[in-house]
């Protein structure tokens, strides 16, 4: 079975971060046991031809106790099929070589350890309710396995030992799949994204990565910074979201 490239690096992205993948005919089904408030990481990947219908009771089929429903689609979406449901467009965006930027004067650059996780946490639960925070901080758990493992590096930006921006990367055989990036609201603008997109995409080319791969929304800040470093559409990856309310 073909698999288009972001779809792919999600999949490999699961299994390597503890998840369960499994294929039931012509569709996945991700499992994340230890993590059930993880929308994306209980979902099922369906044919794009399927009816919106059939996705929806196959779901339904494989999460019967969820509160949220994601559904991700294997080909183009029929907007109007899904109705009254959105259905999301994200750009696949591919590198053949590690983004290049420069450092930031006044930080230093590091892989997280230790109590860095922890601020990594507190910076993307801000605001947050404590059913996301409970949902990151298994995410984090996650991530730290995997680095254990080998399989990735999530790496930040520092002033002195606070952290202003992170983000991660996973190696998929070939293929560096990029995770989570975020800059704190008050260190935008300096190109720290660019800086450590830069410096875990080396790390990653020093394992064996030859192809560097992104996620953005469409004619987004984060879209047109990954276009200035080099990145270019791939594909477009189709899925509906809808969360719990209340």
């Amino acid at each position: 079975m073909q698999i288009p490239l972001g779809w792919w690096t999600d999949l490999e992205v699961a299994r390597r971060s503890g998840g369960q993948v499994l294929l039931h005919g012509e569709a996945f089904v991700v499992r994340t046991p230890d993590n059930p408030g993880y929308y994306w990481g209980n979902y099922v990947l369906v044919p794009g031809e399927w009816a919106a219908d059939t996705s929806r009771r196959f779901f339904a089929e494989q999460f019967p106790e969820a509160g949220h429903v994601a559904i991700g689609l294997l080909g183009a979406a029929q907007p109007a099929e899904w109705a009254p449901w959105p259905v999301e467009a994200n750009d696949v965006l591919g590198l053949g070589r590690p983004p290049e930027a420069v450092a930031v004067d006044g930080y230093t650059v590091r892989a997280l350890r230790g109590q860095d996780w922890r601020q990594a946490w507190r910076n993307e639960v801000q605001g947050q309710s404590q059913d996301y925070g409970d949902f990151a901080w298994r995410r984090i758990e996650s991530r730290q396995r995997l680095v254990e493992r080998g399989d990735g590096l999530f790496v930040g930006a520092f002033v002195g030992d606070e952290l202003a921006a992170d983000l991660g990367i996973v190696l998929c055989g070939s293929v560096a799949r990029y995770q989570s990036v975020f800059t704190h609201p008050e260190h935008r603008g300096r190109g720290l994204a660019s800086w450590l997109l830069s410096r875990a995409g080396t790390w990653a080319g020093q394992r064996g990565a030859q192809r560097w791969v992104i996620i953005a929304e469409p004619d987004s800040d984060a879209r047109r910074l990954y276009g200035r470093l080099g990145f270019s559409l791939v594909e477009t990856a189709y899925q509906v979201e809808r969360v719990p309310t209340g």
